[in-house]
């Protein structure tokens, strides 16, 4: 090979080398002194911290019970909740909520007993906290009015019963009291009633609250003559809606004597 041959390969050679000795360094200094063992993620999730839930422990069944679930997230994420209600039932994922906001939901029982309920958390990301929460509640009837059935007619002391007045859910009041007695006999879970008079034809309402139970329930509704619907309502020392009635014909008729009352009676 003649000397001018040779010089295009040198030059090449040159430069190739050059370029080595440049690259190499840096290459060296970008490439990490160790592997890790697993991918490292710049965005790590945490599940959902164990959920809160609150509600009445005891309730009536047949009766729409609201319950409240709050859960916090670690990353701030939204959650979303699942309720099983220890009867077969189960909701949907509900929500999805802000992280430390909580949702709302009723429910109700169609028999006596007791149940445990079991609420589970997930984030937004699909990520589920490991751990269901426990909530045991006990259905059965928390209250009974003990003076007013539907179907009667009451004559102060006396009552009788009229079959038209049952179909209807009515209840005839005949007194010369200017007050409706309501004595209700309730459960220890019961902490006060609220018994509450709305006047069918205006709509005006009278409401009475009974919260010492250490005597029982014993509310007296000042009243004037008219047809009323009467609602009364239970709760526990949390203020939780556990029970409650509604009679939507109610005719309170205020007489003069009792005499006239019973002469009343005579043409019904």
């Amino acid at each position: 090979m003649g000397e001018q041959s040779m010089k295009p390969f040198q030059h090449y050679l040159a430069v190739f080398l050059t370029f080595s000795l440049l690259t190499v360094p840096l290459t060296a200094a970008l490439r990490p002194t160790s592997t890790p063992s697993h991918p490292v993620s710049l965005f790590d999730n945490h599940p959902p911290n164990i959920p809160t839930f609150s509600g009445p422990h005891n309730a009536a069944p047949y009766f729409d019970i609201a319950f409240t679930a709050n859960a916090t997230d670690p990353d701030g994420d939204q959650v979303y909740f699942k309720i099983d209600w220890g009867d077969g039932n189960m909701t949907d994922w509900l929500g999805p909520v802000n992280s430390t906001e909580h949702i709302v939901t009723h429910y109700g029982w169609y028999y006596t007993g007791n149940f445990t309920i079991l609420i589970k958390v997930k984030d937004s990301q699909g990520l589920e906290c490991n751990q269901s929460l426990v909530f045991n509640i006990t259905i059965e009837q928390q209250i009974a009015v003990v003076n007013l059935q539907p179907g009667f007619v009451y004559l102060g002391q006396s009552y009788f019963f009229v079959g038209v007045f049952y179909l209807i859910g009515a209840i005839a009041i005949m007194t010369t009291s200017p007050n409706l007695p309501v004595n209700i006999s309730a459960s220890p879970s019961t902490a006060s009633i609220v018994v509450t008079a709305t006047t069918v034809t205006s709509g005006i309402s009278v409401n009475i609250t009974d919260d010492n139970a250490t005597d029982g329930f014993n509310l007296t509704v000042p009243l004037k003559s008219g047809l009323y619907r009467l609602l009364i309502l239970a709760y526990d020392a949390e203020g939780n809606l556990i029970d409650g009635y509604l009679y939507n014909f109610v005719l309170y008729w205020q007489v003069g004597t009792m005499n006239a009352a019973r002469a009343l009676h005579t043409h019904l």
